[in-house]
């Protein structure tokens, strides 16, 4: 693979063999390579308020490049927690993310989330 750049627009003008394909680089396509459509620009996809993904960071699954959200584990909004990439990152196949939500309070009699569901128990309305 030969990789040639010229500063006019920014094109790259990418060889595999006897295959030529001049690609102008946009964040905002959804499929950066036509035709293969198992690898997206992540965040042309993302639908959660609490995950942050920069240009061209691209996400690879031979299923559904929409299976993303569903390997980033425990994000939920009452944690706070957020997920970023930045710039330029790949992300490859079956790569899950496990969120701080999954960890569970050790200075306590129990490991139990009791604060998750404090309003819901029935000790709290007696």
């Amino acid at each position: 693979m030969t990789l040639h750049y010229t500063n006019k627009q920014d094109v790259f003008l990418v060889e595999w063999g006897s295959m030529t394909q001049n690609s102008h680089l946009n964040p905002n396509t959804l499929h950066p390579i036509e035709g293969v459509p198992r690898v997206c620009y992540l965040k042309n996809i993302i639908t959660s308020p609490q995950i942050f993904v920069g240009d061209y960071t691209y996400y690879d699954d031979p299923d559904d490049v929409y299976n993303f959200e569903q390997n980033v584990l425990y994000l939920y909004e009452f944690a706070e927690d957020k997920l970023v990439f930045g710039k330029f990152c790949q992300i490859a196949t079956g790569v899950r993310f496990i969120m701080n939500a999954s960890n569970h309070a050790m200075t306590g009699v129990s490991t139990y989330p009791f604060t998750c569901w404090l309003e819901r128990l029935p000790i709290a309305h007696s």
